[in-house]
């Protein structure tokens, strides 16, 4: 019996065959991950707009944030100096508070008056007509302690005894200045312009207090203004 060769003509013709249907199945493949990625592209465009111009505008005020970051840095004022390695705003002015009151004295109206309208004036005024950029700024008040010539556990026992009391009062003396900015137009303005503002008080705590020592620890007792710009 004579043995079968099965390498005819016919096998060079089912390599190729097979070869094509395997190219055929990777084009189909490509053509559907093509469109679940257009698909994809498509829905977040939507989401933002519904076109490209919609993501040229996003780019375009986040750019606008950062100038207006920038711009803080080099903001000379009578009544604010830019704090940049935590990015706030912190008041010139010591603030003699009477013990245990929160008002702000008489005297010092004026100046912290001047502080919010330059605050709107020189800040917020450059994104007036942009609607999609809003603001939360943030009032914040500090405390400062009490140096003791007593030993350091002394003064720690002392600051634990009135803790929490303070952290209210700085909150409270936070409060004071947003009445006044409030009373005086200065709140509304914030508002007309996509602002809003936050009141808050640390006490004896927060980030980036001034060392407690002669000389520093005083520093502590102000006001912190924190502007935080973002895309609506």
């Amino acid at each position: 019996m004579s043995k079968l060769n099965f390498k005819n003509e016919g096998d060079e013709h089912n390599f190729w065959q097979n070869y094509t249907d395997l190219m055929s199945g990777f084009l189909v493949v490509f053509i559907i991950t093509s469109l679940v990625a257009w698909y994809g592209y498509i829905k977040v465009t939507g989401a933002i707009g519904g076109d490209g111009g919609s993501i040229k505008v996003t780019i375009e005020q986040s750019r606008m944030i950062r100038e207006f970051n920038e711009a803080q840095k080099s903001l000379v004022s009578e009544y604010f100096h830019y704090n940049e390695q935590y990015q706030r705003f912190e008041c010139k002015s010591d603030i003699m508070f009477e013990p245990n009151l929160a008002n702000i004295p008489a005297d010092k109206e004026e100046i912290f008056i001047e502080a919010g309208k330059e605050l709107v004036n020189k800040i917020l005024s450059k994104f007036k007509e942009s609607v999609n950029i809003s603001f939360k700024i943030i009032i914040e008040g500090r405390a400062a302690r009490h140096l003791n010539k007593g030993s350091k556990e002394a003064n720690e026992a002392a600051d634990r005894s009135v803790w929490h009391t303070m952290e209210i009062r700085s909150y409270e003396r936070a409060l004071s200045l947003y009445n006044l900015w409030n009373q005086n137009g200065i709140i509304k303005s914030i508002q007309e312009m996509n602002g809003e503002v936050f009141i808050s008080g640390s006490g004896f705590g927060g980030q980036g207090r001034y060392p407690n020592t002669p000389g520093q620890e005083e520093l502590n007792k102000t006001f912190i203004i924190q502007i935080i710009p973002y895309i609506k």
